[in-house]
């Protein structure tokens, strides 16, 4: 788990999730991506004073959550990984649940249906949809299915598909798609075994703009690693293609923007069974941002099973 500048309850509720799981055989690395704040310092080693399985890694400097992952990983002893947010709650079983999947079953990763919360940890309405293996293999290649805080991998299956890359987002999705090129097993386990925290506050235009600009280039990559057994991965190469991709470029986010909320209510549309106006927003965003001209491409050939 990496923790930056969480809220200190909400940090708890995390924590003690993890150490009350009715799996106990396990090690709880902490890594702290945000060494000069002495307050979070000293939040993480209070908590280490909780309970003897948790080590805590402290980071020289932010990183972020990839390299930090991989910090942390370096310190792990254990042949199954367990991922886990700060902010999320895990349910008493989850540990135990998945570690008996992993250990009887020829899968090498596994996560899990979940429950939305808001802020205040009231359960949300809206529903996970369950993926059986055949969708995993056919839907994961074209957008990210994977729920991250559920995750639990073997580690070997980690280590084959080379652990994190540097991606300031989406960093999983990468992950999961090496697997898949490693010939690594994914499955989705139907049960809810975690709580998620969603919070009010949108992610901001340039961030909305930059994620989806990286998952495009990382689904490139998979594209290579397909043709070629190899991709051309650099971290040079991601910011090289975020700025052709006008990452940054004021007008062409703005018009993301636009083409985003006109996508908007073009679901709540369909939902409404208005195809002509929701079939028309999806031709308005297509026309406007060249971005959601490659997703709207990626959905006609999701529809069509290809």
């Amino acid at each position: 788990m990496s923790v930056y500048n969480e809220n200190e309850h909400e940090l708890m509720l995390a924590v003690n999730s993890i150490l009350n799981q009715t799996y106990e055989e396990f090690e709880f690395i902490i890594v702290c991506d945000n060494p000069l704040n002495q307050r979070m310092v000293e939040i993480v080693y209070r908590i280490a004073e909780m309970d003897s399985r948790i080590k805590i890694v402290m980071n020289n400097r932010n990183v972020g959550l990839a390299l930090s992952m991989n910090h942390g990983f370096e310190f792990a002893t254990g042949n199954i990984i367990a991922r886990m947010d700060a902010d999320d709650i895990s349910f008493p079983d989850r540990f135990e649940k998945q570690v008996e999947c992993l250990n009887n079953s020829s899968y090498d990763l596994v996560w899990t249906s979940y429950i939305y919360i808001d802020e205040n940890g009231k359960e949300q309405d809206d529903q996970v949809q369950i993926y059986s293996d055949s969708d995993v293999n056919k839907i994961l290649p074209l957008r990210n299915i994977v729920h991250h805080p559920t995750v639990m991998m073997k580690r070997d299956a980690f280590v084959k598909a080379g652990l994190y890359r540097d991606f300031p987002c989406a960093q999983d999705y990468d992950l999961w798609l090496r697997m898949l090129c490693c010939g690594c097993k994914i499955h989705m386990m139907p049960e809810n075994m975690l709580y998620y925290r969603v919070r009010n506050m949108s992610t901001t235009n340039r961030k909305k703009y930059q994620q989806l600009c990286t998952l495009n280039y990382i689904r490139k990559l998979y594209t290579e690693r397909c043709k070629n057994g190899i991709d051309t991965y650099s971290y040079d190469s991601y910011l090289k293609d975020m700025e052709r991709k006008g990452v940054g470029n004021r007008k062409i986010e703005d018009q993301f923007f636009k083409a985003n909320y006109i996508i908007s209510q073009s679901k709540k549309n369909l939902k409404k069974h208005n195809y002509a106006m929701a079939i028309n927003g999806y031709i308005k965003a297509f026309i406007i941002s060249k971005a959601y001209r490659k997703q709207l491409l990626l959905l006609i050939k999701r529809k069509l099973g290809r």
